[in-house]
C-alpha cells in the first residue's frame, strides 16, 4: 500500500512526464530545456533533477508509465498462438511510435545505453516489460528455451525490435519486416535446410 510521500511523489512524477510530453511533441526533444519543463510544470529546477536527470529520463518514466501494465495500454488479441501475438503487438508498436518518433528515437538510444551496461539486471524501459511479457508466455508454453538467464532473452527481444523499428522507418512494408524480424527472434540466425 502506498503512503502520502509516495503518492506525491508519483504525483510530481507524473506532473514533469505530462509536461514534458506536450512540450516535446509541440518543440522537439532537442529544442526544449529542462528549465522550460521546469517552469511549466511550476515546480523547482532541483525538484525536477531529483526526479529525472534528463529529458531522455523523462521520456523513459513516460514509456515505463506506459507500457508498465499486463497490457501495456495496447489492444491486442492474447488468445493469438505466441509469434502471431507478438507481430499484432509489434505492428501496434510501430503505428504508435511513427506518430512520436522524435521521442522515441531518443527513448531507443537510451535504452540501448543501459542495454550496454555491464550491469546485467540494470531496470529496462517500457519495451523490456513487453519483451518480459512474451518471454514469459513463451517459457510458458515451452517455445521459448529457458537455459539462458531472462535479462539476456529481454534484451535480445530488445535488440530485435530495435533493428525492426529502423528498418520500419526506412521502408513502407512494415508486415513483411515484422514477419521477418519475429521469424529471427523465435529461430535465429540459423538458415533453414532445404
Amino acid at each position: 500500500m502506498e503512503n502520502r510521500t509516495s503518492r506525491k511523489i508519483q504525483k510530481t512524477k507524473n506532473v514533469i512526464i505530462d509536461v514534458a510530453i506536450e512540450l516535446f511533441k509541440e518543440k522537439g526533444v532537442d529544442n526544449t530545456k529542462m528549465e522550460e519543463i521546469s517552469e511549466t510544470a511550476d515546480i523547482a529546477k532541483g525538484t525536477l533533477y531529483n526526479h529525472f536527470s534528463c529529458k531522455e529520463a523523462i521520456i523513459d518514466g513516460y514509456m515505463k508509465r506506459k507500457f508498465n501494465n499486463d497490457k501495456f495500454n495496447l489492444s491486442f488479441n492474447e488468445n493469438l498462438p505466441l509469434r502471431e501475438m507478438t507481430k499484432e503487438i509489434l505492428l501496434i508498436l510501430c503505428k504508435s511510435i511513427d506518430e512520436n518518433k522524435d521521442i522515441f528515437e531518443k527513448h531507443l538510444i537510451f535504452s540501448m545505453q543501459k542495454m550496454v551496461s555491464l550491469d546485467s539486471e540494470k531496470k529496462q524501459g517500457g519495451f523490456g516489460n513487453i519483451g518480459n511479457f512474451i518471454i514469459n508466455k513463451g517459457i510458458d508454453s515451452g517455445e521459448i528455451r529457458n537455459d539462458l538467464p531472462h535479462y539476456v532473452l529481454r534484451q535480445l527481444f530488445e535488440f530485435t525490435f530495435i533493428q525492426l523499428v529502423k528498418e520500419v522507418y526506412n521502408s513502407k512494408n512494415i508486415n513483411e519486416i515484422i514477419d521477418n524480424y519475429v521469424d529471427l527472434f523465435f529461430n535465429g540466425v540459423m538458415k533453414e535446410e532445404l
